[in-house]
């Protein structure tokens, strides 16, 4: 919904980026990369809004006074955040690529959906997977090297 708004705006009504395809320059490449840092940020700076003003109200009533806001605890739901969203980037990606018209994955995908070409279908779905999985054991890793003690 958003990359549409995004397309009939600025690319129809004000003319400033190519409405689709990628064989553009680097004015093809603004709308689509934004569209996916919008859905992926708005995201996590709701989270990290709903965090920071639990933290401050439980220190604000235990304590009397915010002594730390930040902890170790919201240091790691943020990290489980941001790994979740990193791996649903890839999955929006699909859309954004269909919305304005790049060729990958999702031209891919929905060509093997119109033809009816399962193999085609379940072998996207499976690279996507395994992507996703990939991305969440980096993560994982990540996690385990940071906070040791968890």
């Amino acid at each position: 919904m958003v990359g549409t708004n995004f397309n009939v705006f600025f690319s129809i009504n004000l003319g400033f980026f190519p409405v689709s395809g990628a064989n553009q320059g680097f004015l093809s490449i603004i709308l689509p990369i934004t569209v996916l840092g919008i859905s992926f940020t708005v995201i996590v700076l709701r989270f990290v809004k709903n965090l920071l003003l639990q933290f401050f109200f439980k220190n604000l009533l235990i304590k009397g006074v915010v002594k730390n806001i930040i902890s170790k605890t919201m240091v790691v739901s943020m990290f489980n955040i941001i790994g979740f969203q990193f791996s649903m980037v890839i999955t929006c990606s699909i859309i954004t690529e269909r919305t304005f018209n790049w060729p990958g994955v999702g031209l891919l995908f929905v060509e093997g959906v119109k033809s009816g070409d399962i193999p085609l279908v379940e072998g996207v779905i499976l690279i996507i997977s395994l992507c996703f999985i990939f991305i969440k054991i980096i993560f994982y890793l990540f996690y385990r090297l940071i906070f040791l003690k968890y």
